[in-house]
């Protein structure tokens, strides 16, 4: 798999209010709700993120982290923070890996476990915590099915064929973090286990007959989906 160095960082004035390093502290503190673990799993001290908190405050006026109860979590500032970091970071990654300008090429699947759509809870931006379809960035030397077999496995465990391609979804803005061309897959299940992985919080079994607002297009897709099961 290619690795991009993502050297990412938001500045207000002139002072850097979040870098890669402290945005991982983040991440790991909303995460664990405990300043401890997420310090041990961070290359910062406990006085650098002191520090950072007084900087911040300094510079925008409110504080990225608040208590709440016996934990220490989270603003609303600090979520904000985070969020367009990493927004930015997503486009740097999109931006590194398309030296020529060429859109992005993805996968999706769709499949079903007892009669319900698996559908994955994103644990990045965009469309953090909210549905999606499992899938991702086809890698280099191998092929589209190969690649929506794998991301499938990586992010629900499950182990799955393909069955036939619901279609093709080219529009530019489908994706936040810059044009991303997404092939769409049916996909039967042929053994593993559901539970999440890779950028999943969480795998869910969503409704057809009342399915949420999920992100991406992916709606578009489910509807493209129901429409050739039912044909």
């Amino acid at each position: 798999m290619l690795e991009f160095t993502v050297s990412a960082h938001l500045e207000r004035d002139g002072y850097v209010v979040l870098d890669e390093a402290t945005a991982s502290f983040l991440n790991s503190l909303e995460e664990t709700e405990n300043v401890r673990k997420a310090l041990s799993l961070s290359s910062l001290t406990r006085d650098k993120i002191r520090r950072w908190r007084e900087g911040v405050r300094d510079v925008l006026g409110s504080d990225p982290l608040k208590q709440e109860g016996r934990h220490l979590v989270l603003s609303d500032t600090g979520r904000e923070l985070l969020e367009e970091y990493e927004r930015k970071s997503s486009a740097l990654r999109v931006h590194l890996a398309s030296d020529f300008r060429v859109p992005l090429l993805a996968v999706d699947g769709l499949l079903l476990q007892d009669d319900r759509l698996v559908a994955i809870k994103r644990k990045y931006y965009p469309f953090r915590a909210r549905y999606c379809l499992p899938g991702g960035i086809v890698e280099y030397g191998e092929t589209v099915e190969e690649a929506v077999v794998r991301e499938v496995y990586e992010e629900t465990g499950l182990r799955t064929e393909v069955v036939s391609l619901v279609g093709v979804y080219s529009d530019p803005d489908r994706d936040p973090r810059g044009h991303v061309i997404s092939l769409a897959f049916a996909l039967e299940v042929i053994g593993g286990e559901l539970l999440s992985g890779s950028d999943a919080t969480e795998v869910g079994l969503l409704d057809l007959d009342s399915l949420p607002e999920i992100g991406f297009d992916h709606n578009t897709i489910v509807d493209d989906f129901v429409r050739r099961r039912l044909s």
